[in-house]
């Protein structure tokens, strides 16, 4: 290993961080020695594509203990699913860092992108901050912030935020590996929420709900493949809800937004 050599553990799951992975292993100064990831089961994003590159270079994937008997300059956690021990942060001895696909410290935890367009939000963001033991917690390096586009469903919400997400990999990860990091911490008055893997499950929407209301709840459920919202009738028959194409607020047709009176029409996918 040459002396100016970065090791480096990886932390990961899901194509954006096979494709940060990617960009590390290009660089001749990185040495990867060892990937954390989740062990082999199904997976909504179709195959386990951290697992399958670290095995195609021959990178140890190993368990987060055994990150304590290695060496290790930095550790790096792209949309890593798991909580990394204080013990494990340490051993890192120029830091560890995560790229978090919300806002922080509004947005803590799973499904950043439902609850924003759900509570209204008009921009969402990305996250560059030093891990701690608290989930997305520690100070923070950078927020790339973007606006939200009135029509979007969290779907399409999460797919820009992969993209913004590459490009802030691209600008920080030649800073991470020479240490050139400031830092800050959160005001405390700043609001923050912790939502965790299944804080989507109630999909019942009440169609008396104000129109706005109805519209953005349906949009920040809506993410193949996983079920939209529902609502039941008073039959007893519950339908699905999803966004469809020229639905939201605005005039028919006029592919304007119009939020003092939305029309926030929804699909009624399909009679269960």
């Amino acid at each position: 290993m040459k002396p100016s050599t970065v090791r480096v553990v990886f932390m990961g799951e899901k194509p954006l961080a096979a494709w940060c992975l990617e960009r590390l292993l290009e660089l001749p100064q990185v040495d990867v020695t060892a990937v954390c990831t989740r062990r082999p089961m199904q997976v909504w994003w179709g195959t386990q594509v951290v697992r399958s590159l670290a095995e195609r270079r021959g990178i140890p994937i190993v368990k987060r203990s055994h990150v304590l008997s290695l060496e290790v300059d930095l550790i790096l956690s792209v949309l890593y699913p798991f909580v990394v021990e204080a013990p494990v942060l340490a051993r890192a001895t120029r830091g560890a860092f995560n790229l978090h696909g919300a806002p922080l410290p509004r947005y803590r935890g799973c499904n950043g992108v439902s609850h924003a367009i759900i509570n209204g939000d008009d921009r969402f963001g990305v996250t560059l901050h030093r891990m701690s033991p608290e989930v997305d917690g520690g100070p923070i390096v950078h927020v790339e912030w973007f606006p939200i586009d009135p029509m979007e469903t969290a779907k399409d919400l999460y797919d820009r935020a992969t993209e913004v997400s590459k490009d802030v990999w691209r600008r920080w990860l030649p800073r991470l590996l020479v240490s050139d990091v400031p830092t800050y911490v959160p005001s405390p008055d700043e609001p923050s929420f912790f939502h965790p893997r299944h804080s989507l499950a109630d999909k019942e929407a009440d169609l008396n709900w104000p129109a706005q209301k109805l519209w953005n709840f349906v949009r920040g459920m809506d993410f193949p493949p996983f079920p939209p919202a529902h609502t039941t009738l008073s039959s007893g028959r519950r339908i699905e809800l999803r966004a469809q194409p020229g639905d939201g607020p605005g005039p028919a047709g006029s592919g304007k937004s119009n939020p003092v009176r939305p029309r926030a029409r929804v699909g009624l996918a399909q009679v269960l």
